[in-house]
């Protein structure tokens, strides 16, 4: 169903949203009404919850975070201390149900290697908000390694959370694998006063270790301009691309800006350089320490400036989102519970839900109104 002459993309959001605020009222989260967002369309936007106060993380989430179950010892890297039970490393995780690739290799051998491979070079450090290094771990493999420091340190473990994000929604192949490892800090030769130093890992740095891709291009998809340009093939009151590149591209985007929402995520489309495609053209999911904080998370406005240009969805990418339930993800994170370090406290995790639960509503609106065929045009 075309949408008649004079449409706006103003109307359809308020009374989406308003539909989708109702459906999703009960969940938990604690979100308090105030005014919305600034709305870039003519005729303002509908009121959407405001962040709640930021939660108390649990004692096990504010306590130091130790290494995911896939560090099966102390990198070779640096001598191994002995550890405590609370610090020892986590067990071996049970290989994958169905066995997944990322570029060609297998994900649980390379997330093995990312977590336990010597270090044979820093090849350099980026600074940034956080510190950031490349590290080359050999045959092939090279990682960022992103430390915990006194500054920040929490931040790590965001990029971890959205890599398991991306596998329980079956996009494992456009996230790149993130897990957690230690580095020795003469490697690092950072300030003693910056990185997190622990009693029990004596001289050994913590920190997420992402997949480096080898190659990222500008995909010019951020700004007024680029936003522009993927919100005319996105919009149902647009013909939808049909040309294969296009086309493909589009479904990336959606899929993209569903990501982002669910993990409130707002340093992409704003950040070219967290929006880049590998050499395929590809748009590479990476970069995603940024999301997952508190207030944001408890904001539904949070990227909705985004979410209202999206009309069009993956259908497997919903069906993936319709099983991404509070259970699914703590079964997802499991091995980090059972290590005795949760990367998530319970009020996050609720928090979570509670845009899952909205971001549902909205597509099953655009649904009602739209049908299946319009909505979901892509497998």
């Amino acid at each position: 169903m075309a949408p008649a002459p004079g449409w706006r993309r103003s109307k359809l959001w308020v009374s989406i949203v308003s539909a989708a605020l109702a459906s999703c009222s009960g969940s938990r989260g604690g979100v308090r009404p105030r005014e919305a967002e600034a709305d870039p369309t003519p005729g303002g936007g509908p009121s959407v919850p405001a962040p709640a106060a930021s939660p108390r993380p649990t004692m096990a989430a504010r306590s130091e975070a130790s290494p995911t179950p896939r560090v099966l010892a102390t990198p070779a890297d640096a001598p191994s201390p002995a550890p405590t039970p609370s610090e020892a490393p986590a067990p071996s995780p049970s290989p994958s149900a169905t066995a997944i690739s990322f570029r060609g290799r297998d994900v649980d051998e390379l997330l093995n290697a990312m977590a336990t491979a010597p270090v044979v070079k820093v090849l350099r450090k980026i600074s940034r908000k956080a510190p950031i290094y490349q590290l080359d771990l050999g045959n092939g493999l090279e990682i960022a390694f992103k430390p915990q420091t006194y500054e920040r340190p929490v931040l790590w473990r965001n990029d971890i959370l959205a890599w398991e994000l991306g596998r329980l929604l079956g996009i494992h192949d456009r996230v790149p694998p993130v897990t957690a490892r230690l580095v020795s800090h003469d490697l690092l030769k950072d300030p003693t006063e910056v990185l997190v130093h622990s009693k029990t890992t004596p001289g050994l740095a913590l920190g997420s270790a992402a997949y480096w891709m080898p190659v990222l291009v500008d995909t010019h998809l951020t700004g007024k301009a680029g936003q522009e340009r993927w919100g005319r093939w996105l919009g149902i009151q647009f013909a939808i691309p049909t040309d294969a590149a296009t086309a493909s591209l589009a479904e990336q985007v959606s899929t993209l800006v569903v990501f982002d929402y669910l993990q409130a995520n707002t340093d992409r489309f704003r950040n070219s350089e967290n929006l880049m495609a590998d050499e395929h053209g590809r748009i590479v999911f990476r970069d995603n320490n940024e999301g997952w904080k508190a207030a944001q998370l408890g904001d539904l406005s949070t990227n909705t400036s985004l979410l209202r240009n999206v009309h069009r969805f993956s259908r497997s990418l919903v069906d993936n989102l319709r099983k991404a339930d509070t259970p699914a993800f703590q079964a997802r994170l499991q091995p980090w519970i059972d290590a005795g370090r949760p990367l998530f406290d319970q009020q996050r995790l609720d928090l979570f839900e509670r845009r899952r639960v909205f971001l549902l509503s909205y597509i099953d609106q655009l649904i009602k109104i739209y049908g299946e065929a319009a909505v979901l045009p892509w497998p």
